[in-house]
């Protein structure tokens, strides 16, 4: 297992990457719209790793009511994916079913994927298992990568999370995964990012 993608809660998408650009240097390409109201814009990190800044683009969606809640107003962290092999195994050790998800890509390609996460829980990693073969979507993102100008930025260093840590180990499963848990408000709080330029740390 590995961590997937960091995901960056914003209230306007353009906004948000003008924003991480002008403070951290990290260029972004436009993503996709998927079905549950929500619609994000990419930072590729070493391929397929990625920071996602997720918006509301259809208050009525599912997914947007979640993202308001979460948001509250203020561009924020609000969650984070881990990638793996089998996502049935990782589905009967956790007790929960996989669900299905898809995002409409601005090119007009369609992405899918399957998901197993407690919704309930934003300071707890989902697990995430793509569609497709996986070395194509490497060399797509490696692509996505270079036309993002982020060939400077390597890959998520650590997540920072307000969560108990006993209860992080168990659920994830994997003493690899670099997640700090630390007391406080729960959720996700800091992302680290390494760069040839010295670590960038979102918060």
């Amino acid at each position: 297992m590995r961590i997937d993608h960091v995901i960056y809660g914003v209230q306007d998408l353009d906004a948000g990457a003008a924003r991480l650009n002008r403070e951290h240097g990290l260029g972004f390409i436009r993503g996709g719209r998927h079905p549950g109201g929500t619609t994000n814009s990419i930072a590729p990190l070493d391929p397929p790793q990625y920071l996602e800044l997720i918006a509301v683009a259809d208050p009525e969606g599912q997914l947007a009511r979640t993202l308001e809640r979460w948001i509250d107003g203020e561009d924020r962290l609000v969650g984070w994916a881990i990638e793996t092999d089998d996502l049935d195994a990782v589905a009967a050790r956790v007790g929960l079913e996989p669900s299905a998800g898809s995002i409409e890509n601005h090119d007009g390609s369609t992405g899918t994927w399957r998901v197993v996460g407690d919704a309930n829980d934003n300071a707890l990693p989902f697990f995430i298992e793509y569609d497709g073969d996986p070395d194509v979507r490497r060399r797509r993102w490696a692509e996505r990568r270079a036309d993002s100008g982020n060939n400077w930025v390597r890959s998520v260093t650590f997540v920072e999370v307000g969560a108990d840590p006993d209860r992080m180990r168990e659920w994830i499963g994997d003493d690899s995964i670099p997640v700090r848990c630390i007391e406080g408000e729960r959720g996700v709080l800091a992302v680290g990012l390494a760069t040839e330029k010295g670590e960038i740390v979102l918060r």
